[in-house]
């Protein structure tokens, strides 16, 4: 009832927010803006705002600075058209940021604050290069929202934030890894013909491509990797990380010591851990995923959970090794025996594909028993088609 109540009551907010809109005055402002801080409410109020403020751009924009979600999202998609210059400049340096995805508002802030022009002084601020960064390196990661190629200035914001970084030979890790997305992108040899349009002429893609090889190649580089790779902050650690798998710094011992410190709350350092894992290394690893999986919370039997979320921290952990496993075959027995017990079907699926990848004649005695009684308990039709595979010897898909 409780819970009722307050859906009930946050829509009637809703609602009276709506009338607001409607029928408000400006004296209201101050009410919707303490509102507005609700994410939950941020998009009702901006609709109002929009409608009975006087200067409805400098209404939206104090209300996109007090919300970080969907909230500054909504209230930044509503800023598309801005003409203020010193908006303009939040968009391009702080505007985009946002706490679901910056690719949700890159192109939005890049296309309104005018990237392209922003960076045609020779000397521009700390804070609109960092910006120009994190947004195209957005642009090129692309997602659910335009990427690089709806920004129709793309090709001139890139140049003109490259040669701001070569000009600059002290600068975050950031930069070298905007740096290497660019690179790797102008590398790709499709999608440019589609592009000339927007000024990628292929003349201008491989001076750009030079001048990132140039930065990239740069040997000062590996040593804020390396840095950021001993760092406590996350994001810190995830840029150094990062840095390093694009310079091929072996990071396998580094992950190693994090997952031994958090076994079953390590998923990122398992996962960098198991993609950096050779034969000589394999066994060090199952070992000690042996030693530290609750194998008694795991094998409750074949059910059609997904084994993801809380209170399947285990059966995650279960997944990391198990999905690597068909490049050891006859090696991870104990880990197979319990991902085809596991109630996870993605347990169940990655256990059925590393026994796969082992010869037959291979087996343990015990293996086909159970690959049996698995087929003839498992509640999935998909998962049971894998087993009957496996069983006869064919391919598993």
């Amino acid at each position: 009832m409780v819970a009722r109540d307050g859906f009930e009551h946050r829509e009637a907010v809703k609602f009276g927010i709506a009338v607001v809109g409607i029928v408000g005055r400006s004296e209201d402002l101050q009410t919707l803006t303490i509102i507005g801080r609700s994410e939950e409410f941020t998009l009702y109020v901006a609709t109002a705002m929009a409608r009975i403020a006087p200067e409805p751009e400098q209404a939206l924009w104090a209300l996109a600075k007090t919300v970080r979600n969907w909230g500054r999202i909504q209230t930044v998609e509503r800023l598309k058209e801005t003409q203020n210059p010193e908006i303009q400049a939040w968009m391009l340096r702080e505007g985009f940021r946002n706490g679901v995805m910056d690719e949700y508002l890159a192109c939005i802030c890049a296309r309104a604050g005018k990237l392209h022009d922003a960076l045609k002084p020779q000397i521009v601020d700390d804070a609109l290069l960092d910006g120009a960064a994190d947004m195209i390196h957005a642009l090129i990661r692309g997602g659910p929202a335009e990427d690089i190629d709806d920004y129709a200035h793309a090709a001139d914001a890139c140049e003109g934030y490259v040669n701001h970084v070569r000009s600059r030979p002290a600068l975050g890790l950031k930069h070298f890894l905007t740096v290497a997305a660019l690179r790797q992108l102008l590398s790709e040899q499709n999608g440019w013909e589609k592009r000339k349009d927007s000024g990628w002429t292929e003349e201008r893609r491989r001076n750009l491509q030079s001048l990132c090889e140039d930065i990239f190649s740069r040997q000062t580089w590996h040593e804020p990797a390396m840095q950021a790779l001993n760092s406590i902050d996350e994001q810190r650690f995830y840029e150094g990380d990062s840095a390093a798998s694009c310079l091929s710094i072996d990071t396998w011992e580094i992950h190693f010591d994090r997952v031994k410190a958090a076994p079953l709350d390590s998923s990122f350092s398992w996962y960098r851990v198991l993609r950096q894992t050779d034969e000589p290394r394999i066994d060090s690893v199952l070992s000690f995923a042996e030693s530290i999986l609750p194998f008694d919370r795991i094998e409750t039997g074949p059910a059609d959970e997904l084994g993801m979320g809380p209170g399947f921290e285990p059966h995650e952990t279960l997944d990391w090794v198990l999905q690597h496993l068909n490049r050891f075959p006859k090696r991870g027995w104990r880990l197979i025996k319990a991902g085809l017990r596991s109630p996870g079907v993605r347990n169940r699926n990655m256990a059925i594909h590393a026994l796969a990848a082992w010869p037959r004649e291979s087996w343990p005695s015990e293996a086909t028993i159970l690959v049996l009684e698995a087929h003839e308990r498992e509640p999935d039709k998909n998962v049971k088609g894998r087993l009957t595979a496996l069983l006869e010897g064919k391919p598993v898909v």
